[in-house]
């Protein structure tokens, strides 16, 4: 949804319908940064407007969500749970590419799942810390 000033773009909503409730922050981060993840990896005509709303979004919500390390690991775990689970379950691509997002999301999950923030700082989800 958006606000529009006029002619002129004032502010941008978005909305998840398929879950259209209050939820939990670090899952939603997650939620949303998986999948627009998936479009960097599986759809080349979208990689550049993908990665740019990715890193819109973190700076974005950095500012306003103030989020906490607790979030930032949540967000990072919920990344590689959706990565792992839902990847195969979609036909998003080629087995080899399939396998690959799905082993990065594993890895994720393991590693986010007892990180520090130093970890975080460097992962994909570092935007959302304050010093990154």
């Amino acid at each position: 949804m958006v606000a529009l000033d006029g002619e002129r773009l004032k502010r941008i909503y978005v909305l998840d319908w398929e879950l259209a409730k209050t939820g939990l922050p670090g899952a939603d981060v997650g939620q949303f940064c998986a999948e627009i993840y998936l479009l960097c990896q599986f759809e080349a005509v979208a990689k550049d407007s993908a990665s740019r709303i990715l890193s819109t979004f973190l700076e974005a919500y950095s500012r306003v969500g103030k989020p906490n390390i607790t979030t930032c690991r949540d967000a990072m775990v919920h990344w590689g749970v959706h990565l792992a689970v839902w990847t195969p379950r979609v036909p998003w691509g080629d087995k080899a590419t399939t396998r690959k997002v799905v082993e990065e999301g594993v890895q994720l999950l393991v590693e986010a799942s007892s990180a520090n923030e130093d970890w975080l700082g460097a992962s994909y989800i570092g935007p959302l810390l304050p010093q990154h």
